[in-house]
């Protein structure tokens, strides 16, 4: 696991190819938040036990003990697959970090120092099982964007040739009428709120690259 995390966050250049069969129903999704209880004994559970990933937890659990109050689920239409998505409320090095919850336990996605965290994600059903795209940005100084991909069916990560994102650019996804999936330059607008729990107003701009599925996949080992 914690390859898998560090990956992540040192190298935010992430994505997969899925195959031609594997195009049946692909849905887009923004950050939407829902008004549903988190599971916080389970989400507890998954920090004190990657406790090298995450070795301030302890300390700002301590100090703010109502930390885990600040993560909320984001809108998807499938009952097995949750994602969660830290406040910006004064959470240490959690604020805006975002997982992705899955038969009893968590994937990280990203954090958001310097960025705006996770923006929007694809979820993918075919015949090769359950896939996971998402882009977020972080970055202290330079602003970058990570484009990621999680074979949900597997539980593995899987990072992508070729793709490379521009500094200080930020992207969104296009499915197309054949179900492929382009990848476009946007502008992100912030939309703050209160409780930090933003969310974003995406506009795509000028195409970046097409069909990013046909590009060659290769698995994260862990």
């Amino acid at each position: 696991m914690r390859s898998k995390f560090l990956v992540l966050f040192m190298f935010p250049l992430l994505l997969v190819s899925c195959f031609e069969g594997n195009k049946g129903i692909s849905e887009r999704y923004e950050i939407v938040y829902l008004d549903e209880e988190v599971d916080k004994e389970s989400l507890d559970a998954y920090f004190l036990r990657n406790d090298e990933l995450y070795p301030n937890y302890q300390i700002l659990k301590s100090n703010q003990p109502d930390l885990l109050n600040h993560v909320k689920k984001i809108k998807t239409n499938f009952k097995t697959v949750e994602v969660l998505k830290f406040s910006y409320c004064d959470n240490g090095g959690f604020d805006g970090m975002s997982l992705l919850h899955y038969d009893n336990d968590y994937y990280p996605l990203g954090g958001s120092f310097g960025g705006y965290g996770l923006t929007e994600f694809i979820i993918r059903s075919g015949n090769l099982g359950q896939w996971f795209y998402f882009i977020g940005s972080s970055g202290s100084g330079i602003h970058r964007t990570y484009v990621g991909v999680f074979n949900i069916s597997h539980k593995q990560y899987y990072t992508i040739d070729g793709l490379e994102l521009e500094a200080f650019k930020d992207y969104t996804f296009v499915i197309d009428d054949d179900k492929t999936i382009d990848l476009y330059e946007a502008d992100i607008n912030q939309n703050y709120s209160e409780d930090g729990f933003y969310t974003y107003q995406i506009s795509k701009k000028d195409l970046a690259f097409a069909n990013i599925d046909d590009l060659t996949k290769s698995k994260i080992n862990s």
